[in-house]
């Protein structure tokens, strides 16, 4: 190698030596920087992706027993004032103590995030109880869908409900007739859904009864309903939140369903109603509304109230839901959510099987 060569290796070497000495320079200078910086970021403190974060502990819209979509007090049928607050997502099969049924005002433990479960038939079941109890300590759901006999439209969506289901027939109208034909046809129960007058007034439509009627008069129009809707084998309320008030029409009504070896099912569209104390006089089989799926006709609210009757079934609570044939969308979701709840266990029963005679307690008039 000549004199040249050696100079330019020297050369490379030098220039070498000053580019490893200046990286470790860069180096040291941004381990120093990084070090002075404050800890604001770091793995623990960024959410996973596909991660929900539940409300504080002071939100309202995630305090136990207010999410609730049926209001007693709210005569069936008519339109609520304001939709209530739709339960927050959680993951299915997560036990946390703000889940469990309890007092009201006691704000929850704050929830950390938690993945959304997702179903390939549904998606997100956010409205589905964690598994509290085994099945076979819940309580058996009962459907009754009521309204029917106004029309014909969108009815077979809710008769494809694979479960046991009643159908309560509104009486003396253009469809009650074949209402009540097509879900004897379909295999469903069938009920008189009887028109009773409600306390801020409204028509029940026809074939209603109400505390200023003879008593003469209520047991012949009961007749004659049970006419124009063949097959029932029971009677809910329409409307009633005033005649399930009184006593004295209420024993008529249920001493004429007795003799004709009927059922009463109170929707207990008011606190108020005596239909428990006079079923118990009576010795009528008797059974009461837990829950109105679609007081608020928003596939939220529905899920909502839906999830609400599944915690009280983990308490072991046979559980009655009504819904109504004039949502379209209870129809849907009915269907989609069936065979969610049957593989998560879930039993739903005819109404005739939890109807029953009941007591009250003494001093205990409802």
């Amino acid at each position: 190698m000549g004199q040249r060569g050696k100079r330019t290796r020297k050369r490379h070497d030098r220039d070498r030596a000053l580019l490893v000495g200046l990286l470790a320079v860069i180096a040291l200078l941004l381990g120093s920087i990084i070090a002075m910086l404050p800890d604001t970021i770091g793995p623990d403190r960024v959410p996973a992706a596909g991660t929900v974060t539940r409300p504080p502990a002071d939100d309202p819209s995630d305090r136990p027993g207010e999410w609730t979509s049926e209001t007693e007090q709210q005569d069936e049928g008519s339109t609520p004032q304001h939709e209530p607050p739709v339960r927050q997502p959680q993951e299915v099969g997560v036990h946390t103590d703000a889940d469990t049924p309890s007092d009201p005002d006691r704000d929850p433990a704050p929830q950390e995030a938690v993945p959304l479960p997702d179903d390939p038939e549904t998606g997100d079941l956010w409205w589905l109880p964690a598994a509290a109890a085994p099945p076979d300590r819940r309580g058996p759901l009962a459907l009754v869908l009521d309204d029917a006999g106004n029309s014909l439209e969108a009815y077979d969506r809710f008769l494809e409900f694979p479960g046991p289901m009643a159908v309560a027939v509104l009486p003396q109208l253009d469809y009650s007739v074949q209402a009540a034909a097509l879900a004897a046809a379909a295999g469903k129960e069938i009920m008189l859904h009887q028109p009773m007058e409600a306390l801020r007034g409204g028509d029940p439509g026809p074939g209603s009864i109400g505390p200023a009627d003879p008593l003469e008069k209520v047991s012949a129009t009961i007749r004659e309903n049970l006419r124009t809707v063949p097959g029932a084998i029971g009677v809910n309320n329409h409307m009633g939140s005033l005649a399930t008030t009184d006593t004295q029409l209420m024993r008529t009504v249920l001493a004429t369903l007795h003799d004709r070896g009927l059922f009463f099912l109170d929707s207990r569209t008011t606190a108020d109603t005596v239909g428990r104390s006079v079923a118990a006089e009576v010795g009528i089989p008797f059974a009461e509304r837990a829950v109105f799926l679609d007081n608020w006709r928003t596939r939220e609210s529905i899920l909502s109230a839906l999830g609400h009757a599944l915690e009280l079934s983990q308490r072991g609570e046979p559980v009655v839901m009504i819904g109504h044939v004039t949502v379209p969308l209870l129809a849907e979701i009915l269907l989609d959510v069936y065979p969610v709840l049957y593989a998560h266990g879930y039993e739903f029963v005819p109404i005739s099987k939890l109807v029953g005679p009941v007591t009250v307690a003494r001093g205990g008039g409802r």
